[in-house]
């Protein structure tokens, strides 16, 4: 079996490093956005739109997603904040 050169190794390895580093945080921003959606989620299943909707717009002004926006409308018009949840 071929060995690699040590400098190969270590171009490797550093790539490898960079690479792992850099999807990190787009993971834990991921993370943190589904958690805030699920506990919002929690929260209206209880009845209580207006601190779930703190939560849905957490989770929107960290990820500019579609779901978040949508759950953002959702709390607003339980809230019967019509006007806010058509925009």
């Amino acid at each position: 079996m071929a060995r690699l050169s040590p400098l190969l190794l270590r171009t490797l390895f550093s790539w490898a490093l960079l690479l792992g580093i850099a999807l990190v945080p787009g993971q834990v921003v991921a993370q943190r956005r589904s958690g805030l959606l699920e506990q919002g989620i929690a929260l209206r299943e209880e009845g209580r739109d207006a601190e779930a909707l703190v939560l849905f717009e957490q989770a929107y002004a960290e990820s500019h997603t579609g779901q978040a926006l949508a759950q953002v409308a959702l709390a607003e018009q339980a809230l019967g904040r019509l006007v806010e949840a058509e925009a």
